[in-house]
């Protein structure tokens, strides 16, 4: 026992210490990738003779959704065989050679010729091999005969069994039975068949075939060698999957940019938001929050696995695209024009977030990862919080005890409920929650990661694929928000000196954490994917506020302590077969329950107030109030879809199709509020100038001092419903080798209700505002390639937008960040979009490309942000249809390798891109008499946008990466009038210079398993103020500090 234990331990030791290489596949065709391509991959010992029949294969891998394979072997000889597949149908089957030399990566690119050529490639067989044209179209008058094949094994003179016989240009997939006969029935004429089993050299034989005869043959087949071929590069960078991602852009019938997984990789992003950033016309703002064009989430759509998710962040309409962790995302799809097969509710883009089917190698990989802001060890106003904070949870601390809530919640039929305690019962509930402010240091943040794969392979085109990823991570962070109020004069301009000012010191720390899970199930056509998606972001914050405020310039002193816990669960299942009925179809199928929640157990807010200079700041009645706010936001979506792909290959062209669709969605939303406000009566500055806990605790027993009241309203609580339904159909047609066109449309129907309780004759009542429409979206584009490496696009569509519930309900709720307050408009509409996009694309090679745009947008009705009268300190915002708006820009963009300067520059590539935007609206005559300004551009807008990277790489050792990111001045606050009295001016943000370096060193040891590589990443190096400004005057001004992140990852 003993000396087997050696020998194992010996063996695993000679296998640790055995030299590595990697083998990188690329599988395309027509400039698109082969994807879950079976790859089998024999070794080649150097025995004389040596037969494919007596070797074992030691691995079967299958190609990610790039169509790629990359995965270690000891070094040495292998072959690999391919039975390449398209729709269903055999293109070719490939026996390729390869050399793996230790710590390299070799390189095989095999690509489909993209001008409807099929080539047999075998460098083994006899006969010279032909290249047939893909399409040749068998016409009805053209008679049939039939050739019986027998395939004898030359050496042992035995049948061959299982040999597949194809026909190029004729979708016909033979296979010999256990004699090594066949019979296929073929048109009239000189017919070629490739005979191909992979334990025998191909062969291409032409037999001619006679009307209404049969033909017999008999054809030998030799013991195929392993010869070492040609068609191998040692290549010294991993490019692959960006070819892949480059292709696809290449062959897309939309306006679109594709980032692949080996690029976000590659990068070091570790979110979705991180790598699209570095997109054509693409800007993230707070890590999360996507804009594109110019436009803001509101004219953007999020979707995962082409479904719609529900936002976890009630006044977003995007999910925050930092809940995705990029270790399972197999492609990140940007698309700026309108396709029927995609939802038309956006405006500046579509973002579909392509979860991987399988991963190509069994792995499991952890990441360790810790990360500071500059603010890291300050001394910050903090508060209590519970036991379970660490995890994102609150443990029952926070919120008000349900026989407290639950008789407080409105309901329809009854009377408005009013809070029935005692001040000695309310104080006795209130002392049990700290919320005295307490000053802590802020900590450093982690980020920590585990990912496992495996693919259990069942049998020949079977497999079932798992693919996990659970992460939890916190940052923790202070910005200090200053904001200057002005008065205006009697002629309407605005004074230079501030008559207010206000410090917002945020101390901020997220918690999240959850996982997403995919499993893949293939077999033969048929394949199926569930995904599992839960993500829990939890906000803990504390703003700690000093300054002068209203009229009268009152001194103050106020508190926010917020914890909202942010929760999305998702369940999709889909699946697709491809099958013949005639011609080739394909039909996929797929569903999603998905929820979202927003929990406030019980946000507190209070304010001291300073009456006289050199006196105390006191909690005292009438000015100082404390609230406890508890807010739950339940969202719940179940969407479906059915889509059917037919080819039609008698149109134009085999790569014509019509798709037929259809997608049902259904979304509800309950929100929930309860408001309760507590006052004090005392008026001695000894004790209203103590810790607020002082005051809540006076004369415990009898707290008559104490002025408790609901301050929530019936108003306050809705219940919203969603119904979406659309078809569509999109056809794809190739009239010429050159030219190609997609056309197609899609009819949508919507119906949006919002159910909102009012008090009517002292009984609480619904009231249901609603917004329905049925629309018609049309699309058209038209490619025509000019060469090889340079073509045109032109695109066309309708989309819209339409009010989120959040915007459509009349109640207010407070900005996350600055002192606002924020309330729905019922009378929103539906904001109609006409976009025109015109491209160019020239392809220096597989990876460098250069790219320009032209794009005009009309948007009728379009949806904005608005400054509304108030009496209040806090300003009062809400949103309001514009009549209408226009906007029209350019955007460039461009990947290119930096080799053309100087050989020194051969690792070294620029990309990056600019977009430049030109915007106007029109305003309807009653907002004309409403907003300061009558002539301006469209409401969070960038004039322009401009993104660049610099990236160093050096393949399996280093790579570093700069990003730099500028947006243009732009609108934020619409400034308002009363009649002819100017009551402010515009805001506008001039955003900050964002710098980002991210460092990344991969190592291999020889005495320990695995791949590893440790990242260092600076963000917002620079650190720059972002300012509002109004005229010359500045109004708010903040840095959001830099942030440093070290990990170190391993991959066994």
């Amino acid at each position: 026992m003993i000396q087997r234990a050696l020998l194992l331990i010996l063996l695993l030791t000679i296998e640790l210490l055995a030299g590595r290489g990697e083998l990188a596949l690329y599988l395309f065709k027509n400039g698109q990738p082969l994807a879950h391509q079976k790859v089998v991959i024999y070794p080649i010992t150097g025995q004389p003779n040596q037969k494919i029949s007596t070797t074992k294969p030691i691995k079967i891998v299958y190609t990610d959704e790039e169509g790629a394979i990359i995965t270690p072997l000891k070094t040495g000889k292998y072959q690999l065989q391919i039975f390449a597949q398209d729709h269903g149908e055999t293109q070719a089957f490939i026996r390729k050679n390869v050399m793996i030399d230790e710590e390299k990566q070799s390189q095989i690119i095999l690509s489909l010729s993209s001008d409807n050529q099929l080539r047999f490639s075998d460098v083994e067989a006899t006969q010279t091999v032909e290249t047939v044209p893909t399409k040749q179209t068998v016409k009805k008058a053209v008679q049939k005969g039939s050739v019986a094949l027998t395939l004898i094994s030359s050496e042992e003179k035995q049948p061959i069994v299982g040999a597949r016989i194809f026909v190029p240009g004729l979708k016909i997939d033979a296979i010999s039975d256990k004699k090594g006969q066949v019979i296929i029935d073929l048109p009239e004429g000189s017919q070629t068949l490739s005979i191909i089993h992979p334990d025998f050299s191909s062969q291409s034989v032409t037999v001619t075939i006679y009307p209404n005869e049969l033909t017999s043959k008999r054809v030998e087949l030799t013991p195929s060698a392993m010869e070492l071929e040609e068609f191998v590069v040692l290549a010294p960078h991993l490019q692959g999957s960006i070819a892949a991602v480059v292709a696809e852009e290449k062959s897309s019938e939309s306006i679109a940019n594709i980032l692949g997984s080996e690029q976000i990789s590659k990068q070091g992003d570790s979110t979705a938001a991180g790598a699209l950033k570095r997109v054509a016309g693409v800007t993230i703002i707070g890590g999360k929050n996507i804009y594109i064009r110019g436009l803001g989430d509101r004219y953007s759509c999020t979707e995962l696995n082409g479904m719609s998710l529900p936002s976890p962040n009630p006044i977003k309409r995007t999910v925050p695209l930092d809940m995705f962790p990029s270790g399972v995302i197999g492609s990140l799809q940007v698309q700026k024009s309108f396709t029927p097969d995609i939802t038309g509710t956006f405006g500046g883009g579509y973002v579909n977030i392509r979860t991987k089917h399988s991963s190509p190698e069994d792995h499991v990989t952890i990441k360790v990862g810790v990360k500071a802001h500059e603010s890291v060890g300050q001394e910050v106003t903090s508060y209590e919080g519970s036991t379970t904070d660490w995890f994102g949870y609150d443990h029952a601390y926070r919120p008000f005890p349900d026989t407290l809530n639950q008789p407080l919640i409105p309901v329809q039929g009854e009377r408005p409920p009013t809070l029935n305690i005692s001040s000695d019962a309310m104080q006795k509930i209130l002392v049990e929650r700290v919320i005295d402010p307490k000053q802590e240091r802020i900590p450093i943040g982690v980020d920590h990661q585990l990912e496992v794969a495996k693919t259990f392979d069942l049998g020949e085109d079977e497999e079932i694929s798992l693919l996990g990823n659970y992460g939890y991570k916190t940052d923790a962070r202070r910005v200090t928000y200053t904001t200057y109020d002005y008065i205006i004069s009697s002629n309407g301009t605005q004074l230079p000196e501030p008559d207010n000012t206000a410090v917002n010191n945020l101390y901020r720390t997220t918690i999240q954490h959850g996982g997403i899970l995919n499993v893949g199930y293939k077999n033969g056509t048929f394949d199926a994917k569930y995904t599992k998606l839960y993500v829990l972001n939890t906000i803990d914050q504390t703003r700690d506020i000093n300054g002068t405020f209203g009229e009268n310039n009152s001194k103050e002193h106020q508190y926010f302590f917020e914890w909202q816990e942010r929760e999305l669960n998702v369940d999709q299942l889909s699946a697709g077969v491809d099958y013949q009925f005639g011609v080739h179809h394909r039909l996929d199928v797929g569903g999603e329950v998905a929820r979202a929640e927003e929990y406030v157990p019980n946000d507190v807010y209070y304010n001291y107030k300073q009456y006289r200079l050199n006196e105390p700041y006191v909690f005292e009645q009438p000015d100082s109030r404390l609230r406890y706010s508890h807010r739950t936001t339940k969202d719940k979506v179940k969407n479906i879809f059915l889509k059917n792909r037919t080819d039609l290959p008698m149109l134009f062209s085999k790569e014509d199709y019509l798709e037929l669709g259809l997608f049902s969605e259904q979304k509800e939303r309950e929100g929930r509020r309860i408001d309760i406000e507590v006052q004090s009566t005392l008026k001695n500055d000894v004790i209203t100038s103590l810790p607020i806990g002082g005051t809540l605790t006076y004369n415990d027993g009898d707290a008559d001092h104490l002025v408790v009241s609901l301050t929530s309203r019936p108003k306050d609580q809705y219940d919203a419903s969603l119904d979406r339904d659309a078809y569509y159909f999109k056809l794809m047609s190739h009239p010429t080798s050159k030219l190609s066109a997609m056309f197609g449309g899609r009819y949508v129907t919507i119906t949006q209700s919002v159910d909102q309780m009012r008090v009517d004759q002292n009984i609480v009542v619904n009231e249901r505002n609603s917004l329905s429409f049925k629309k018609f979206l049309p699309s058209v584009t038209l490619k025509y390639m000019i060469s090889e490496s340079d073509q045109v696009r032109f695109a066309y569509g309708k989309t819209f937008i339409y009010p989120d519930f959040r915007e459509f309900v009349n109640a207010e709720f407070m900005h996350p960040i600055f002192l606002a307050k924020i309330s729905g408009n019922p009378n929103l509409v539906e904001t109609d979009i006409k976009s025109y996009d015109l491209r160019y694309d020239h392809y220096f090679g597989d990876i460098d490309n250069m790219s320009t745009t032209l794009f005009y947008k009309d948007l009728m009705h379009p949806i904005e942000d608005t400054r509304e009268f108030t009496t209040s300190t806090l300003d009062r915002f809400g949103f309001d249809n514009a009549k209408r708006a226009t906007l029209y820009g350019v955007e460039l963009g461009w990947l290119k390798n930096l080799s053309f300067l100087t050989p020194y520059f051969e690792n070294l590539t620029l990309s990056g891109n600019y977009t430049y935007i030109k915007s106007r609206i029109e305003l309807t005559e009653e907002q004309k008499l409403k907003y300061v300004t009558q002539e301006r551009g469209l409401q969070g807008l960038s004039p322009y946008v401009i993104n660049l990277s610099l990236t160093y790489d050096i393949p399996k050792t280093r790579s570093i990466n700069l990003s730099y990111n500028k947006m243009a001045k732009r609108l934020m606050r619409i400034a308002i009038k009363n009649g002819d009295v100017i009551l402010g001016l515009d805001d506008y943000e001039i955003p900050p210079h964002l710098l980002d370096v991210t460092w990344i060193e991969k190592m291999r040891f020889d005495t320990i398993p695995g791949n590893y590589a440790m990242t260092f990443k600076i963000r917002n190096l620079l650190d720059s103020e972002t300012r509002w400004v109004q005229g010359d005057n500045v109004s708010l001004t903040y840095k959001t500090g830099r942030e440093l992140s070290l990990s170190i990852s391993g991959t066994f």
